[in-house]
C-alpha cells in the first residue's frame, strides 16, 4: 500500500515465542493448574486462609504472564498447601517441585525481556539483540525471534535496519540496500555545497 516495507510487533513476536517455550511444560502448567483449581473449593480455600494471606492464582489462557504468576504464587505457598489434606495428593512431588522453581526463574528472564521490548526508547538493533539472547537461552523460540522466521514481514529490510543501526552499512547485501532504497534521504544542492557567505 505504501510501497515500504512493515516492521512487525516485536512484543507480540515475543508473546508468540514465549507461548511455544510454555508448550513444552504443559505438564508442569497443567499439574499446578490442577492444584490451583482444587484448592479453590469452599474449604480448602477457607483452611489455605488459616495458613497465609496470600490467595490463589490461576493461568489466564490468554496471557502467558499470568502463568508465570501462578507458577510463582505455587513456590510461594507449596508447605502451606502440603497442610491441607484434600490437596496433598496433587501437590507436585519433589523432582516435579524442582523443575517448576528453575521454570519459575526462566520466566522472570522472560517477563524482565517481555518489559525491555515495551520501552519506547527501544530499538531495533535492541531487539534484535535480546531475540539473539533469548533463541540461545530457549532454542525453541527461535520459529518466532530469528530475522528469517515466518512471522517476520520483511526479513530483508529488517536485517538491514538492524545492521544500519550497528554501524555495518559495509555489509549491507544488494537485497537490503534495495530494501532501504525508499528511506534514502537525497541532499539537496543546497546542503551539499558550504554557504559562499561568510
Amino acid at each position: 500500500m505504501l510501497g515500504v516495507p512493515l516492521v512487525g510487533c516485536a512484543s507480540y513476536r515475543f508473546n508468540l515465542a514465549t507461548e511455544s517455550f510454555l508448550a513444552e511444560h504443559e505438564d508442569l502448567v497443567g499439574a499446578v493448574s490442577a492444584l490451583m483449581v482444587a484448592l479453590r473449593a469452599i474449604k480448602n480455600r477457607a483452611e489455605l486462609r488459616r495458613h497465609t494471606s496470600l490467595a490463589l492464582l490461576r493461568a489466564n489462557a490468554t496471557r502467558w504472564n499470568s502463568t508465570c504468576m501462578m507458577l510463582e504464587r505455587y513456590v510461594r505457598i507449596r508447605d502451606v498447601i502440603k497442610r491441607i489434606d484434600t490437596a496433598y495428593d496433587l501437590v507436585p512431588n519433589p523432582a516435579a517441585h524442582r523443575r517448576i522453581v528453575a521454570l519459575v526463574e526462566s520466566l522472570k528472564t522472560f517477563n524482565s525481556v517481555c518489559k525491555k521490548l515495551q520501552e519506547e526508547s527501544i530499538s531495533m538493533k535492541a531487539v534484535r539483540l535480546l531475540f539473539d539472547n533469548m533463541v540461545e537461552i530457549s532454542p525453541v523460540t527461535g520459529d518466532y525471534r530469528r530475522t528469517d522466521a515466518a512471522i517476520v514481514h520483511s526479513p530483508v529490510f529488517e536485517s538491514a535496519v538492524v545492521k544500519v543501526s550497528r554501524g555495518s552499512e559495509a555489509d549491507l547485501t544488494p537485497e537490503e540496500l534495495q530494501a532501504l532504497h525508499p528511506f534514502e534521504l537525497v541532499a539537496t544542492a543546497s546542503e551539499s555545497t558550504p554557504s559562499s557567505r561568510g
